[in-house]
């Protein structure tokens, strides 16, 4: 591959803006034929080729555009490591495990590389092969951790793009080994299956309750054959779900020991709900308490998710940075209502978000529990398609926020599951489910604590 003469250009103003890589989405199950075949080829040059792509991140309206405008011969490379389309690829099923390679910089010097200021397909956008092209784009946009940390009329730019022509090197992807190790290769810590890394006291795994606390939540009910708001049902229940799942593994210190509880609530705005240091150990959790109720209910505020989603991201990322080898965190989202704040879209990408969060045995899990105050209502527990619920917009919403099950799940969950479904990819979604029945749900959520 050919640099191009004028690169010192090119480097200057990337020194400048302290870029050090650059980013491309794929699947793990990618990751073989991409060493197999010495790095990343451009969708045309695949089909050429024969490489079978074993999940395509494209679907196949970009294929199409990308024809129109004579791209399917380029790889493309982003500056923003948390891309939008990568969630929307995992929304419609064409990603499941997201794995993000990092490339090397010295790809922006190849001669024929097209640098674009937003998606290369979009009209408006600025592309060339120029140094004027590549100085279009906005680079503190780019360097920015998410669109959603930049300004609405600057998101369009959050996308910008090289596109490298037919072929980035294995030698460019600076953590191929990692990733290929952490897919391929059995440690003492990793799994080729996901979902089964073992709990332990060394190796822990975490749950995290998001709990809406907006004002309707006051509301009285009786639960238990007393009068109570809500919101102090749902925090009971937790703290019974926490005490319980403590006392069937009592005699296991290291079950105990390996798994940690947090939980947000949200209103107007997020903030700890349980303890203000974050996740804490299951066993100090239930003996600090002594019997008392461990959580501070609390109702007031709009039902603003996406502050909560926020937060929870950020929990979870540092948890996985501190535990990159356990047993995925578990995220359980509690709520009666609809959420306000946002429009839809940014809601599904902030959900995305949070599931595309993984430690080398998987992704993050995020279920969401709508509960109701009627008994008499028909629950619809982890259906396996969206058409299981009935006509409710906001049922297909959180319908598309939860995750896609592991098909070890679906023993554990079978209770709650028809004949024709059992064996069927589940929905981390429990719709309309009455008080009465929510402790069952969450113990039957929570990961099994014998491995």
């Amino acid at each position: 591959m050919n640099r191009r003469k004028d690169f010192v250009k090119i480097k200057h103003l990337i020194s400048k803006y302290n870029i050090s890589k650059l980013y491309h989405f794929t699947d793990y199950e990618n990751l073989e034929s991409i060493v197999k075949n010495g790095g990343l080829f451009s969708y045309g040059d695949c089909i050429q080729r024969g490489i079978r792509i074993a999940k395509a991140g494209g679907s196949e309206l970009s294929h199409e555009l990308d024809e129109r405008e004579h791209l399917q011969y380029y790889v493309r490379a982003s500056f923003c490591k948390r891309h939008p389309m990568m969630y929307a690829a995992m929304q419609d099923g064409r990603i499941s495990r997201p794995i993000i390679l990092e490339i090397d910089t010295d790809v922006l010097l190849i001669e024929g590389c097209i640098y674009s200021n937003k998606n290369a397909v979009r009209a408006d956008a600025t592309k060339g092969v120029s140094f004027e092209a590549f100085s279009s784009i906005h680079f503190e946009t780019v360097r920015q951790n998410s669109q959603f940390d930049v300004s609405e009329d600057e998101q369009e730019f959050f996308q910008a793009e090289v596109l490298v022509p037919r072929f980035i090197p294995l030698h460019y992807i600076l953590n191929i080994s990692k990733c290929y190790k952490l897919e391929s290769l059995t440690t003492n810590h990793v799994s080729s299956v996901p979902y089964t890394a073992q709990i332990t006291e060394n190796n822990p795994t975490s749950i995290l309750f998001v709990v809406n606390q907006s004002y309707p939540t006051s509301e009285k009910i009786d639960f238990g054959g007393k009068s109570m708001s809500k919101i102090e049902a749902v925090c009971h229940i937790i703290s019974d779900v926490i005490s319980k799942t403590f006392s069937a593994n009592k005699d296991n210190d290291n079950v105990n020991g390996g798994m940690f509880f947090d939980v947000i609530g949200y209103g107007d705005y997020a903030y700890p709900l349980g303890d203000k240091r974050g996740f804490q150990p299951l066993r100090e959790i239930v003996t600090s308490s002594e019997g008392h109720l461990w959580l501070k209910p609390q109702s007031g505020g709009d039902a603003n998710l996406f502050t909560a989603l926020r937060m929870a991201t950020k929990r979870i990322e540092d948890w996985i940075a501190e535990h990159p080898y356990s047993y995925p965190p578990t995220v359980i989202h509690i709520t009666e209502y609809c959420y306000h704040g946002v429009d839809d879209g940014v809601m599904v990408q902030l959900a995305n978000e949070l599931k595309f969060l993984s430690t080398s045995d998987g992704n993050t899990l995020f279920f969401n529990i709508i509960i109701t105050a009627k008994d008499e209502e028909k629950a619809v527990c982890f259906p396996s398609n969206k058409y299981d619920i009935e006509a409710s917009y906001y049922g297909e919403m959180y319908y598309l926020f939860s995750s896609r099950l592991p098909f070890s799940y679906n023993e554990r969950l079978s209770l709650y599951l028809s004949e024709d479904s059992s064996c069927k990819q589940l929905q981390g979604l429990a719709f309309k489910v009455p008080f009465t029945k929510l402790e069952d749900i969450i113990l039957s959520i929570i990961p099994p604590l014998s491995r």
